[in-house]
């Protein structure tokens, strides 16, 4: 039953991996969004996620857009302009508030 559970858990893990990746450009991945596309209620969403993830949803978003930022910003020349666009990020000072308060760009 344990391997069972921690199948069913690694599912989830990379099912909301792949949905966030999927619309990574949506400014909008919230709970609301992740409750439709996944068939959970609210309140059974955030348990879901403290129990599996061990983080809020909406700062799970912000790692994973963070760690797509950073990927693109080392693989490609790109403007800040089009990589707030291609990770969702509504302002480019939000973008450098979310880089410094991840310690990757200096203030």
């Amino acid at each position: 039953m344990g391997d069972r559970l921690h199948s069913r858990d690694n599912e989830f893990y990379y099912e909301i991996i792949k949905l966030i990746e999927k619309n990574i450009d949506n400014p909008d991945l919230n709970v609301d969004f992740f409750c439709k596309e996944l068939g959970y209620s609210r309140t059974s969403l955030y348990q879901k996620f403290d129990e599996v993830i061990g983080m809020p949803i909406k700062q799970f978003v912000r790692t994973v857009r963070l760690k797509v930022a950073v990927k693109i910003i080392a693989e490609e020349d790109v403007a800040i302009s089009e990589l707030i666009l291609r990770i969702g990020i509504k302002s480019q000072s939000y973008l450098q508030t979310f880089l410094r308060k991840s310690m990757v760009c200096p203030k």
